[in-house]
């Protein structure tokens, strides 16, 4: 096997492992271009959370699934 197609392969792989693994998991945002990051990147749940840069109006602005008041509250979120 040539080494251009061994390279080949391995980016490959490594771009669909990057792709499916971003939809594979969830994104914790505290503002609204994180949010919007992680829809770019087919998160599978974007949760914005007030504890940070954004109010809870302001993360709701860019439609994220979740908002979140404490970390904690994370916890049910994961076992959907």
């Amino acid at each position: 096997m040539c080494l251009l197609r061994v390279i080949h392969q391995w980016f490959c792989y490594f771009y669909f492992e990057i792709i499916t693994g971003a939809m594979k998991k969830p994104t914790g945002a505290d503002s609204t271009i994180d949010i919007e990051e992680g829809k770019q990147a087919a998160c599978k749940m974007n949760i914005g959370i007030t504890t940070g840069a954004h109010t809870r109006e302001q993360l709701q602005s860019a439609n994220p699934d979740h908002v979140i008041d404490n970390l904690l509250d994370l916890l049910p979120l994961l076992d959907e």
